[in-house]
């Protein structure tokens, strides 16, 4: 039986890096991890891999980079629209990042595929205050008497796929991209439904993300029908795991026993 890939959170790797009980878990059952340029992004900018245990979160990436999405979202996003296989030189480039950071050699800016890199994911950065604008409007709507989160879903979510759409079709100055909203409905569910629930408790921080929340949430962009997500989010705290269960997506949540419990560092 084939085994299902399991996208993981940035939070996943940290847990691996500081119990080698907890991977070797992860070797006894033949996990097939998945590293996300996201994660990888946010790990080689955290000073929190550069010291200690944690500097074995790349020991630990290493062995997975076979099965990495090495491209950030959009751009994900964008090839898989095309059928584009992923370029080797782009593969080589995440494996480079992983391999040099590890022995403590920084990939210098100069080195095109690093400033390209840095420039998709200043444009991901950028999202943040658009999808601030459109969940805002949204608010101004919204009519707590008379609403639930499906009718919210369907009132939000044309200017949420028209949004993804515009900046899918910025990688390669496209005219037009017309994403296949069936590939991507955990994350339009479990970020609007992260919003919808924001809005029922008159919260004033509806759509201001914090760093840590967005990369989490548009890491869902990763995940596809028979794969499944890895994270150490709580289920009780207000979370992007939370609005994952609560949207309708728990099925989708790699969810290890008790066994494992004992090893979580984080």
């Amino acid at each position: 039986m084939e085994k299902r890939l399991i996208i993981c959170d940035t939070n996943v790797w940290y847990n691996l890096a500081e119990s080698p009980q907890l991977f070797n878990l992860v070797i006894d059952r033949d996990l097939h991890l998945v590293p996300t340029a996201l994660a990888l992004k946010e790990l080689i900018t955290n000073d929190r891999t550069v010291d200690g245990k944690n500097g074995q979160v790349f020991t630990f990436l290493r062995r997975f980079m076979s099965n990495a999405r090495v491209y950030l979202p959009f751009v994900y996003l964008y090839r898989e629209q095309k059928g584009l296989s992923p370029e080797q030189d782009y593969i080589q480039f995440n494996k480079s990042v992983v391999e040099n950071f590890h022995k403590r050699v920084p990939v210098h800016s100069g080195n095109a595929l690093k400033d390209r890199f840095d420039r998709d994911f200043q444009s991901f950065k950028n999202l943040r205050a658009q999808i601030n604008e459109i969940v805002q409007e949204k608010r101004n709507e919204y009519k707590p008497e008379e609403d639930d989160f499906e009718r919210f879903y369907e009132r939000s979510l044309p200017s949420i796929v028209d949004l993804l759409s515009s900046l899918v079709a910025k990688v390669d100055e496209a005219k037009e991209v017309q994403l296949d909203i069936s590939k991507i409905e955990v994350f339009l569910r479990t970020i609007l439904y992260f919003d919808w629930t924001k809005l029922t408790q008159s919260s004033k921080t509806v759509g201001n993300y914090k760093d840590n929340d967005f990369n989490d949430l548009f890491n869902l962009l990763y995940l596809r029908e028979g794969e499944l997500f890895w994270t150490f989010e709580s289920r009780s705290k207000q979370n992007f795991k939370k609005a994952m269960i609560d949207s309708g997506n728990e099925a989708y949540l790699f969810d290890p026993d008790e066994e494992w419990n004992q090893y979580l560092r984080v």
